[in-house]
């Protein structure tokens, strides 16, 4: 029987239920998680206490996304043990869509 393999991938997600609601929730989860996060936002999360969130404009190659809010989890104290950074934003699945791509192509792993 092989082993499962695991690495230090930061990996986002959809962690609302699928369909179009008021808002969804997109996670962010690994050691890359605040910075790769932090590069589409436009307020600074590296130096962000745990437990903590911020109104921002998510923007990505000079568009601008969505008004989210983003909440900071830092390990070892989250869900995963990782850094974690939860994306709040509007519902639509556009949005959803645009901000997962420019997550993973900013590093992150689906």
């Amino acid at each position: 029987m092989q082993q499962a393999s695991f690495d230090n991938n930061t990996i986002c997600a959809i962690s609302s239920p699928p369909g179009t609601g008021g808002v969804a929730l997109i996670r962010v989860s690994g050691e890359n998680a605040i910075n790769i996060c932090g590069g589409l936002v436009n307020k600074p999360l590296k130096d962000a206490e745990g437990y903590s969130t911020r109104f921002c404009t998510l923007s990505y190659k000079e568009k601008i996304l969505d008004d989210v809010v983003v909440t900071i989890f830092k390990n070892p104290h989250s869900f995963t043990g990782e850094d974690v950074v939860e994306i709040t934003c509007h519902g639509s699945e556009y949005v959803q869509k645009q901000i997962l791509e420019a997550l993973i192509d900013r590093g992150c792993t689906m």
